[in-house]
């Protein structure tokens, strides 16, 4: 047997409330692969069909603790034409320098001596290092 105690109606959350508080739901994805950016499967890149009135393909990347920048397959097209720049300034050591790319942005900074790159959308942030990002691109070559 479990005690569960009467709650007074002024404590009961409103159904408002509790709507507002419920986690917003995504589509589901489908057919999707899923590619390990790193030796641990940390970070991932994931393509798959996004069902939903109207289906696309959705590109995330992403990691194990829930963070997931999700991609139009345009803007995936734009950081991917982009990635002699990205690899010019990993080179060239352009801390501080960014490079936009649609609704996402590609800073670039150091951590200990590690090359960091950062891809920012306006709700989500994914650091990776330069071997991370460098071994992303060379799988969309294959």
């Amino acid at each position: 047997n479990y005690y569960v105690p009467l709650q007074n109606n002024d404590e009961t959350p409103s159904f408002t409330k509790r709507c507002a508080n419920a986690p917003v739901h995504r589509a589901v994805r489908i057919l999707g692969r899923k590619y390990a950016l790193t030796r641990t499967g940390y970070k991932f890149l994931e393509i798959g069909i996004n069902v939903g009135p109207p289906s696309y393909v959705e590109i995330a990347i992403g990691d194990n603790r829930g963070n997931e920048l999700i991609l139009s397959i345009e803007t995936w097209k734009g950081l991917y034409e982009q990635r002699w720049n990205i690899q010019n300034c990993l080179r060239n050591h352009c801390k501080g320098n960014s490079i936009t790319v649609g609704p996402l942005t590609v800073r670039f900074s150091t951590i200990e001596n590690a090359k960091i790159v950062c891809l920012e959308s306006s709700d989500v942030r994914l650091m990776m290092t330069e071997s991370t990002i460098l071994f992303m691109f060379n799988l969309a070559l294959n």
